[in-house]
């Protein structure tokens, strides 16, 4: 999800992904604020595993997983700082009727 820096309506963005419940949050222009938002918002204990890169604007990333993640690196791409991981896969067997959701 892009949760958009600048977004004037943070909290309905924040219980949309909290009524959605995906097993994995792939989030775009995440700054310190949002990661304090979310953290305030329970997500950081719904999602343990986490690999976060927040930027000053646009360019800041987060893999927030209910999973763990491995080969966590923090990456650049056109000068920004962004973050990638792997997901175990077996610990998704364990839960077969929930696929994670990776949103745009």
């Amino acid at each position: 999800a892009n949760v958009r820096f600048d977004n004037t309506e943070p909290d309905r963005l924040t219980a949309e992904l909290w009524r959605l419940d995906p097993a994995v949050l792939d989030l775009q222009e995440i700054t310190p604020e949002w990661l304090a938002r979310l953290e305030q918002a329970g997500f950081y204990h719904r999602y343990p595993h986490r690999a976060v890169a927040p930027g000053s604007g646009p360019s800041g990333t987060a893999i927030l997983s209910k999973y763990p993640l491995r080969d966590e690196q923090m990456i650049e791409v056109l000068r920004d700082q962004m973050v990638r991981a792997t997901l175990l896969p077996h610990r998704l067997a364990e839960e077969p009727t929930r696929q994670p959701v990776l949103a745009e």
